[in-house]
C-alpha cells in the first residue's frame, strides 16, 4: 500500500537507481507520479502486488507518460491489474479525486492483457470538510474487485486492444461511465396533464422492493397516461399513504423477523469467540475472527437477499457497519470473555433496576411539576402585589416572598395605628390575609421541592452505586472503604483515648478527634450499606447474564443498521412518487386556464369600477 505525494518535481540525473525505471522517465516538473509507481513496482517480489493512490492525470496525460503506460500494459501481460476511481475530497490537503492503481507482477491467465476498472466515485458519505468511504462502499469495492464481477455503470474487465484503440488512455469514465441517465420529460404531460405510464413502469422495480404497485397512487387517465387519485392534495398525502401501507409494513416486519432468525443461528458462532474458561485465553480465538466474520456475512446475505428488498451490497453494508461498531467489543471478548465493561448502563438498568429508574423518573417529574407550581405562584404574587419589575430585574421566588413579607409587615403596622380603623382596616386585613396565604403556599411548595430534590439526590447516588456493584461486585468498594477505615482508626489512636482528648487543652486536637470519629462511623455505615445493597439485588452479574446482555446489545446494533438501510429504501420509494408529483401534478394547461380565469375576474372588477 502506498500514497505518494501528488505532482512532485524530481531530477532524473540525481536518481541513484535508474535501473528501477525501466518503463521510461516522466517529465521532471510536477510529474513524478509514475516515477513513484515504477519505484514501487521495482521493489516488489516476482509475484508481488501493490496498491498505489495516484491523481487521475497519470491515466490520460500524453507524451512520455503515455509511453510509460503503454509499456506497463504490454509488459508480461500487463502489470496493471486494476484501476479504482475514488470520490473527490477523500484526502487531507487536496480536494481532487484520486484513483488506486492495483499493480501485479504475476497476473493470472484470466487477467493477462486485461485491466479491471471500478468507478466508485459516486458512492461515498459526505463530511463537513472531506468526504469518506462508508463501510458498505469499501465492502463493495473489495467484493467486486476480488471476484472481478462486471456491473453496469460500476465495473468492467477491459481488453488491452480496446485500451490501445483509445491511444493508451486509461481514463476510467471511458470504460465505466456512471453518469446518471437524464430525467425523462414528457412534453404532452407537462402541457395537458397526466403521468406517462412508461416512466412509472421504469420505476416499478423500485416500488416492488417494498411491495408497492402503481395503482396505490395512480389511476388510469387513458391508454398512455395515469392521473393521481383525486383525494391527493399534496406531497405530504403521498408520504403518509406510502408509510402506512400494509404491504410495505408487512415486508419491513418480515425483514425484521428474518434478522431475528439469522441472529438465533448466528449468535452461537459469534459467542464461540469467547474463551471456554477463565484461564483459556487462547490465540486460536483471535485466528477464528476472520472465519466467523465470513460465515456471519454469508449467512446474513443468504437470509436477507432473497427478499429482494436490499441487494447484495446493501446487506453487506448492514453487516460491515455493525461489525465495525463492535470490533473493539470482539477484542475484549476474545481476551477477557463476557466482560461487564461491555454492557451499557441502560441494559443493566432494563434488566435489573427498572423499578429504581421509574422511581427516579417520577421524582424528576414531581420536581418539574413543583417548579411549574412555583412559577404559577410567582405570577399570582406579582399580580397581587401589582409589582412592576425594573429594567433588567428578574422576578424570582425570593424577590416575591421578600416583597410579600414586607407588605404584610407594613400593613400590620398600619392596622395597629389608633386612627386606622373601620372599612379601611377591614380591607387592609383582607389584603394581609391574601398575602399570608400566598406566602404559605410558597413555603409549602418550597418545602416539598426541597424534599423531592433531597430524595432524588439520595436515590440517584444509590442507583449509580447499584449499577456499579451489579457490574463489578463489592470487593473493590469494600476494600477501598476498609483501607480508609484502617487509616482513620490509626490516626484516631495516635490522638489518644476519648478521655485523654477531653482533658487535653488543644482545641485542634479535639476537632480532629471529633472529625475522625464521625468519618469512622460514616465509613462503617457505608460498608454495611454496600453489603445490604448487594444482598438486595442478588449480587454481582453472572457470566451468563453478562453474555445475554452483550449479545442483546450486539443484536440491537445490527437491527439499527438494518433499519437504517430499510429507511433509505423507503425514502427512495417516497422520492419516486414525490418526483412524479413535482413534474406532472400541475399541467401547464391548467395553470394557463387559471391565469385566464383570474384575468377575467380582474377585468370584470375593473369594468364595474369604470376603469375599463
Amino acid at each position: 500500500m502506498a500514497n505518494p505525494p501528488f505532482a512532485q518535481n524530481y531530477n532524473s540525473a540525481a536518481l541513484q537507481h535508474q535501473n528501477r525505471f525501466s518503463y521510461g522517465f516522466a517529465p521532471e516538473t510536477k510529474k513524478a507520479d509514475l516515477m513513484f509507481v515504477q519505484h514501487i513496482l521495482a521493489s516488489l517480489k516476482q509475484d508481488g502486488r501493490a496498491a498505489v493512490v495516484m491523481p487521475h492525470g497519470v491515466l490520460f496525460r500524453g507524451s512520455d507518460e503515455k509511453k510509460i503506460r503503454e509499456k506497463m500494459l504490454k509488459d508480461n501481460g500487463g502489470v496493471i491489474e486494476g484501476i479504482i476511481s475514488l470520490p473527490q475530497k477523500l484526502f487531507y490537503g487536496t480536494g481532487i479525486p484520486a484513483v488506486i492503481l492495483v499493480l501485479n507482477k504475476n497476473k493470472p491467465d484470466a487477467l493477462q492483457n486485461k485491466v479491471f476498472f471500478i468507478n466508485a466515485d459516486a458512492e461515498y458519505g459526505e463530511g463537513k470538510n472531506r468526504n469518506f468511504l462508508r463501510s458498505e462502499d469499501i465492502e463493495k469495492i473489495d467484493y467486486i474487485f476480488t471476484r472481478k464481477e462486471e456491473i453496469d455503470k460500476y465495473s468492467r474487465l477491459v481488453d488491452i486492444a480496446e485500451i490501445k484503440g483509445n491511444d493508451w488512455n486509461l481514463n476510467v469514465r471511458r470504460y465505466v461511465d456512471n453518469t446518471p441517465e437524464p430525467e425523462p420529460e414528457d412534453v404532452r404531460a407537462h402541457l395537458l396533464g397526466g403521468i406517462p405510464k412508461p416512466e412509472v413502469g421504469a420505476k416499478s422495480h423500485i416500488l416492488a422492493k417494498l411491495g408497492l404497485k402503481s395503482d396505490l397512487v395512480f389511476q388510469d387517465k387513458d391508454a398512455d397516461y395515469y392521473d393521481f387519485h383525486a383525494h391527493f392534495q399534496g406531497k405530504d398525502d403521498l408520504k403518509t399513504l406510502i408509510e402506512s401501507n400494509q404491504d410495505l409494513c408487512k415486508i419491513i416486519d418480515n425483514m425484521d423477523i428474518l434478522l431475528v432468525d439469522w441472529w438465533q443461528e448466528a449468535k452461537n458462532d459469534f459467542a464461540s469467540l469467547a474463551p471456554s474458561s477463565p484461564n483459556a485465553r487462547e490465540v486460536k480465538n483471535s485466528n477464528q475472527l476472520p472465519h466467523v466474520r465470513q460465515e456471519l456475512i454469508d449467512s446474513l446475505k443468504n437470509k436477507l437477499v432473497p427478499m429482494k428488498v436490499l441487494d447484495l451490497f446493501q446487506v453487506a453494508g448492514v453487516f460491515v457497519n455493525w461489525w465495525d461498531n463492535i470490533r473493539y467489543d470482539l477484542k475484549t471478548i476474545i481476551q477477557n470473555g463476557w466482560s461487564p465493561t461491555l454492557i451499557p448502563d441502560s441494559y443493566i438498568i432494563r434488566a435489573f433496576f427498572q423499578a429504581e429508574a421509574d422511581e427516579i423518573e417520577q421524582l424528576e417529574s414531581d420536581i418539574a411539576q413543583k417548579d411549574a407550581e412555583i412559577d404559577s405562584l410567582l405570577e399570582t404574587a406579582q399580580e397581587l402585589l401589582e409589582y412592576e419589575a425594573e429594567e433588567d430585574e428578574k422576578i424570582t421566588a425570593k424577590l416575591m416572598k421578600d416583597e410579600l413579607t414586607a407588605r404584610v409587615k407594613r400593613s400590620k403596622e398600619k392596622i395597629a395605628l389608633p386612627l386606622f380603623s373601620g372599612e379601611n382596616a377591614k380591607e387592609l386585613k383582607a389584603e394581609v390575609k391574601g398575602y399570608e396565604q400566598v406566602l404559605k403556599q410558597f413555603k409549602k411548595a418550597d418545602d416539598e421541592l426541597k424534599n423531592f430534590k433531597a430524595t432524588l439526590k439520595q436515590k440517584q447516588l444509590e442507583f449509580e452505586l447499584k449499577i456499579l456493584l451489579k457490574k463489578f461486585g463489592a470487593e473493590d468498594q469494600i476494600y477501598e472503604h476498609k483501607q480508609l477505615l484502617i487509616q482513620a482508626r490509626k490516626e484516631l489512636a495516635e490522638l489518644g483515648t476519648e478521655e485523654e482528648v477531653k482533658k487535653d487543652k488543644d482545641k485542634d486536637k479535639k476537632k480532629k478527634f471529633t472529625a475522625l470519629t464521625g468519618d469512622i462511623k460514616k465509613l462503617e455505615a457505608r460498608i454495611v450499606n454496600i453489603q445490604d445493597l448487594m444482598a438486595s439485588f442478588g449480587g454481582v452479574i453472572t457470566e451468563e447474564e453478562a453474555k445475554e446482555l452483550i449479545l442483546q446489545k450486539h443484536y440491537d446494533l445490527v437491527s439499527e443498521q438494518l433499519d437504517r438501510f430499510l429507511n433509505g429504501i423507503r425514502r427512495t420509494v417516497i422520492f419516486v412518487f414525490e418526483n412524479f408529483w413535482d413534474k406532472y401534478a400541475v399541467a401547464a394547461g391548467s395553470v394557463e386556464r387559471e391565469r385566464e380565469e383570474t384575468l377575467q375576474e380582474l377585468n370584470d372588477f375593473l369594468s364595474k369600477l369604470n376603469y375599463i
